[in-house]
């Protein structure tokens, strides 16, 4: 059964980070209390939609990180790729003496471009080769996004890569940020990385469909080294722009394989936690949650507050 969690004026004003937490997170990055507040600054923007009375499902994914140097570049970089839309949206990161948990959007529906490659067979030939074009074009784009904000994904596996549907468009996601890394002079390796994943993804793709003509991708069949660098990750961009458009273009095209993922991953959410988020009706009489005031970075912290509220959504 989902668990309902009633948001009150007194549950917003429970901290969702200790100090180091928040200090690591927000040091030389965000200066105004973003992070402190991001759990609380998502109920706010659900409960500002005109239907704030009703009841909101939200699907989230449950994390727990063993506390090392690797999980907090982790919660950084996911927090920090926030804005671009392509991390899990994170919605409530809370630390205990070994663990953070991290409680973030679930993608779905969505499946793995992994599950993509396996799909490919059964689409006819026009609509997979442009669909393929499609695919390569997004993943490109997301992370030069990333590459833009100086981070490098640093595992840019088929299993960390979402294809998701939305709003009739199929969009790229990316997840498990364990292994991202800052962009600097001295870690430019990170960024070639990115580069050889990104090309042995599209070996994969290519390789699975080895009857199909893909046109000038035939020669991405196999990974050469001149192929390596971000110069012709530009280059590529620019070579399957075209047929990737025209995938965009196609309206039933993009319709049919939105129904066909949302089909593969209808399963999925019925065994994840269901978040039912309740809001006080300001009819009682009482404060409705949407009108706290939010917190500022120089809040105090309770920790055994944030060990309350952490069981309170593990629903013990």
């Amino acid at each position: 059964m989902p668990m309902e969690i009633e948001i009150t004026p007194e549950s917003l004003e429970i901290p969702v980070m200790r100090p180091e937490l928040a200090k690591l997170c927000t040091a030389g990055l965000h200066v105004d209390g973003y992070i402190l507040s991001m759990a609380r600054k998502f109920f706010y923007d659900r409960l500002s939609q005109p239907a704030c009375d009703e009841n909101v499902t939200i699907i989230m994914d449950k994390r727990r990180l063993k506390k090392d140097k690797n999980s907090i570049g982790e919660i950084i970089a996911g927090v920090k790729l926030q804005k671009t839309g392509i991390s899990p949206a994170i919605h409530l990161i809370v630390e205990t003496d070994n663990f953070y948990y991290v409680y973030m959007e679930m993608i779905f529906p969505g499946i793995t471009i992994a599950q993509v490659a396996d799909l490919l067979p059964d689409i006819n030939s026009n609509t997979r080769i442009n669909f393929v074009h499609y695919i390569i074009y997004q993943v490109l784009k997301v992370i030069k996004i990333i590459w833009d904000e100086l981070w490098s994904h640093n595992d840019l596996h088929d299993q960390n890569i979402i294809l998701q549907p939305s709003n009739g468009c199929l969009n790229i996601r990316l997840v498990d940020f364990g292994d991202a890394k800052p962009i600097d002079e001295i870690s430019i390796q990170n960024v070639k990385n990115d580069v050889l994943q990104i090309h042995t993804l599209i070996l994969k793709l290519l390789k699975q469909n080895d009857a199909t003509d893909f046109g000038p991708l035939n020669e991405y069949k196999q990974i050469k080294e001149e192929y390596l660098s971000v110069e012709k990750i530009d280059e590529l961009m620019s070579k399957v722009s075209e047929k990737a458009v025209e995938f965009g273009r196609d309206h039933a095209a993009n319709e049919e394989l939105c129904q066909m993922i949302t089909k593969l991953d209808g399963d999925r959410a019925a065994n994840q936690e269901l978040w039912h988020i309740k809001t006080k009706s300001s009819e009682n009489g009482e404060k409705n949650a949407k009108d706290v005031p939010a917190p500022s970075v120089n809040d105090s912290v309770d920790c055994k507050a944030v060990y309350h509220f952490a069981n309170s959504y593990r629903g013990q």
